[in-house]
């Protein structure tokens, strides 16, 4: 599971505790990485500031966490070295090139948004699922977009409130 917008933790903290309770003395479960450069810098669409705070909030929420791992780097640089990172589980390197959910909701940029889709949706495994939050920013932009090209991408995409989902 990846998750690029991490804020203060909230969605991971959600899918991390979904993961403990299905894998209660199953096995180990599922690592979920999360991406998010934090520092003090504006949001697009939005009044505030993201600085420290929303950073030293994921650390408290997710630290219980060993099935985390968090990349201080924003979407652009993770994309670029994706094929590059790895995590070790079970005494073997595995590498980070396919997931069964994907959450983006880091910048709500359109360019941006639709830059992580691209690169992503190809990575989300078969009856996997793309989820783009607050696809209803910038005039729907993103929306419209995911809309046109789901017959090219051979996905079903419907809406939901703010955000979209794209089952693979």
């Amino acid at each position: 599971m990846l998750e690029i917008g991490t804020r203060s933790g909230g969605s991971a903290l959600l899918m991390l505790r979904v993961l403990e309770m299905m894998y209660r003395g199953e096995g180990r479960p599922p690592t979920v990485l999360t991406v998010d450069p934090y520092g003090a810098r504006p949001i697009e669409g939005a009044s505030f500031v993201y600085d420290e705070r929303f950073y030293r909030a994921m650390k408290r929420n997710l630290a219980g966490f060993a099935n985390h791992v968090h990349y201080m780097m924003d979407s652009e640089l993770f994309l670029r070295e994706l094929d590059n990172l790895y995590v070790w589980g079970d005494g073997a390197k595995r590498p980070l090139n396919r997931f069964t959910l994907v959450y983006l909701d880091g910048s709500h940029d359109p360019e941006i948004v639709w830059f992580e889709i691209e690169r992503l949706l190809p990575r989300v495994i078969p009856g996997g699922f793309l989820i783009v939050d607050d696809t209803d920013w910038f005039g729907g932009e993103t929306r419209r977009r995911l809309e046109a090209a789901a017959p090219q991408f051979d996905v079903q995409v419907s809406h939901h409130g703010k955000q979209s989902l794209v089952e693979v």
